[in-house]
């Protein structure tokens, strides 16, 4: 149960003709914090994404039941494939992650989370949709130039079913 935890640099996608592009032409709208050997060495949050990137019209946002301290909803960004187990799902991250039941309960610096074992997000607020919509559409426009992402999965030995 891998939880890279994070947060939104913007509030809203009406914020994002403020952030500076980068060299691919992005604008930043996530920070994730410090990341440790496993995920820096293994190249494991650029693979997780290149996932989502690849089954993306797959992927929905699924609403839970749970609210954070501001009564804000607990949105997955998860493939539709697990359907079935989501509630479930979520109770038990909650469960499994001390800053995602602190950012339930009380003010906390984190407000995005990368599960690289599901290639899912959890967060909270529908105003965040829109973000991450921009996050995956704008890495899948740049992934897909060159070799594209099947390619660059098969390179470090994922195999697109």
């Amino acid at each position: 149960m891998k939880l890279q935890r994070g947060k939104f640099l913007i509030n809203n996608i009406s914020e994002l003709e403020n952030q500076e592009m980068d060299k691919d032409g992005l604008r930043d709208v996530i920070s994730l914090s410090y990341m440790n050997q496993f995920e820096y060495e293994g190249n494991v949050i650029p693979i997780s994404r290149m996932i989502m990137e690849y089954y993306k019209d797959r992927y929905i946002f699924y609403h839970t039941s749970i609210f954070n301290y501001k009564n804000e909803e607990m949105i997955l960004y998860i493939d539709s494939y697990y359907y079935g187990i989501l509630d479930d799902y979520a109770t038990k991250k909650i469960d499994g992650n001390m800053t995602l039941w602190l950012a339930i309960n009380q003010e906390e610096p984190y407000n995005f989370w990368w599960d690289l074992n599901m290639n899912s997000f959890i967060f909270f607020g529908e105003d965040k949709i829109d973000i991450i919509k921009y996050f995956i559409d704008s890495c899948y426009e740049r992934d897909m130039k060159g070799e594209g992402i099947t390619k660059k999965l098969e390179k470090v030995g994922y195999r697109i079913n």
